[in-house]
């Protein structure tokens, strides 16, 4: 049997007859005056089926679009979204008034022209993070060019140093990981693998060797906890200076983060990194020596 014609409004429930020869249908007036739940299927003709590659397409072009033009509105510290930041290109900076200075010891104005004055030597990769080690001493560095250097103790692989530390809370003032477009990973609580904090004090442009160079400072803000690890400490590190060739033609090539290697150092108390390009086939990894 087709299915009974019934008015916009009606709802047909079917019941059991209580006979084999009698059936009843019996229409019940909805509540609503509308269908609570309705369903329309479509059937594409073979003529007219849908461009399936065409589809693809457009949703990998919408997808790059979104990677590029991602927008985040946070609380808190933006160290941690600030210091591992996807590989894009820094647009904008907004909802100031709701975020700590992202420089300790200045105030928010202060701050972000603290942060543009990099970017007057190399614009293009401001804020792009860079991972390496130091395979003699087993230390993880992220550096995040023009606005801070993180060192942790011990080999933390480069998939976990690229996603950004929770520091920052959503819009809605709530710790809930799962609301960002992006994956994140907890702050340490052991006390051995917490970072150790290194902002840009300063930097220059080197005429004679064509290279920037940025001067870090330790956050001395921060408590350092007592760590029983028995390897050496980042404790003793008290600047950072990063060597860099500005790269204007970052954004168009194929996006890729760049190399960092450690710099011989001929005092103990300063650590020199390079940041570059990546040669053919570089990855960041521990090599031993």
């Amino acid at each position: 049997m087709g299915r009974p014609h019934t008015p916009y409004g009606m709802r047909v429930k079917r019941v059991v007859p209580h006979t084999l020869s009698e059936k009843k249908t019996v229409i019940t007036q909805n509540r609503n005056q509308k269908w609570s739940h309705r369903r329309r299927f479509v059937k594409f003709p073979v003529a007219a089926s849908p461009d399936y590659a065409g589809v693809f397409r457009s949703i990998v072009i919408t997808g790059l679009f979104a990677l590029i033009s991602s927008q985040y509105d946070v609380h808190g510290d933006l160290l941690g979204l600030l210091g591992a930041h996807p590989v894009t290109p820094l647009v904008s900076l907004h909802h100031i008034d709701v975020v700590q200075p992202i420089f300790p010891g200045k105030t928010r104005l202060k701050s972000l022209q603290h942060l543009l004055g990099s970017a007057e030597f190399d614009s293009a990769s401001l804020i792009q993070q860079s991972i390496c080690y130091d395979s003699d001493r087993l230390w993880s560095i992220s550096v995040s060019w023009g606005f801070v250097v993180q060192i942790i103790r011990g080999v933390i692989s480069p998939r976990e140093l690229e996603m950004p530390s929770r520091t920052f809370l959503n819009w809605q003032l709530r710790a809930d990981y799962i609301t960002y477009a992006i994956n994140t990973r907890p702050v340490a609580r052991h006390p051995c693998q917490r970072p150790f904090i290194f902002y840009l004090n300063s930097a220059r442009y080197d005429k004679a060797k064509k290279q920037t160079i940025g001067y870090y400072s330790l956050d001395k803000t921060r408590r350092i906890p007592h760590c029983r690890w028995r390897m050496d400490s980042p404790e003793r590190i008290k600047s950072v200076v990063v060597l860099k060739r500005p790269d204007p033609l970052r954004w168009q090539k194929s996006p890729r983060r760049d190399c960092c290697r450690v710099m011989p150092s001929h005092t103990n108390s300063t650590l020199y990194l390079w940041v570059g390009n990546c040669r053919d086939r570089e990855i960041s990894e521990l090599v031993q020596q």
